[in-house]
């Protein structure tokens, strides 16, 4: 008797467990699915609310992960940075830390394309947020795939880069403008390098 009560009461945490589970991935999910619909300030804040604590308890490689950020979920985020929306640059480096591999550079390089679309707003978010030098670098120099041996377009890539950073006249961001110049001019010498060497 005592063992199937025991047994009973295990089956009932186990439960309770997975439907809590299940809730707070529901409840995530449902504020991804209204934020990938509208990325706006609201529904970035509502998003935020919903992913922040388990989003800041994401480490390299734990499965975990995909709970905070689904891979399908991040594709479509993806897509909408690349496509300038400024909100969901401040989803994706609200989510940054659950990316790892693959997922990672898609995100940098949706940042790429997004300073492309955004130079000045690129360099206000950059300039306000605590993003290391080295994520930086990556979102600056990370370029789209269809370029990977095709050095003369990456050099292009980069120097358009350079040119539309140089571009943006507001004099407060001069400071992270030289950051970003200095980091693409470097990356456009070595480039050269490699490609006068092949």
């Amino acid at each position: 008797m005592k063992n199937s009560k025991y047994s009973k009461f295990r089956l009932l945490i186990l439960l309770l467990v997975l439907f809590n589970g299940c809730s707070i991935n529901s409840y995530s999910q449902s504020h991804w699915d209204n934020f990938l619909k509208n990325p706006n300030k609201g529904s970035f804040l509502a998003l935020e609310k919903a992913v922040f604590e388990n989003a800041q308890r994401c480490s390299w490689g734990n499965s975990e992960n995909l709970k905070v950020v689904p891979v399908e979920t991040g594709q479509q985020l993806y897509k909408l940075i690349s496509n300038g929306k400024e909100y969901a640059f401040y989803a994706g480096l609200l989510v940054s830390g659950c990316l790892d591999g693959g997922e990672l550079e898609d995100f940098y390089r949706s940042v790429g394309l997004f300073l492309e679309d955004q130079p000045s707003v690129f360099l206000k978010i950059i300039r306000n947020g605590t993003i290391p030098k080295s994520d930086i670098k990556h979102m600056l120099t990370m370029l789209p795939e269809y370029t990977v041996d095709d050095f003369q377009n990456k050099i292009l890539i980069i120097r358009n880069r350079i040119v539309l950073i140089n571009n943006v006249s507001d004099e407060s961001l001069k400071e992270i403008k030289q950051l970003c110049i200095s980091i693409l001019e470097k990356e456009a010498e070595t480039l050269y390098r490699i490609s006068t060497t092949r």
